[in-house]
């Protein structure tokens, strides 16, 4: 699917992981918007040094994470990166 005509975030998958993780879910969700942040840190610095290893790690995370709460289009940009 292309990345334009996705949603930001699938709400139904976000409202189910919200219910799985009951009372951590604004734990986990803030730890998703810290890591997410430094993860998005770590791409640039590394796109900005050249260094493609570099990115896999950053990239991984930020797929993982974005993923867990319903944000596919930012998942599959990450995977991207990762490959």
């Amino acid at each position: 699917m292309p990345h334009q005509d996705a949603d930001l975030v699938n709400w139904s998958d976000f409202a189910r992981t919200r219910g799985e993780l009951g009372a951590a879910f604004l734990r986990i969700l803030g730890y998703f918007r810290e890591d997410g942040a430094k993860s998005i840190s770590a791409i640039e610095d590394a796109f900005r040094a050249r260094n493609a290893a570099a990115l896999v790690t950053p990239a991984h995370t930020l797929k993982g994470e974005s993923a867990q709460f319903g944000a596919y289009r930012l998942s599959a940009m990450a995977e991207e990166i990762e490959m």
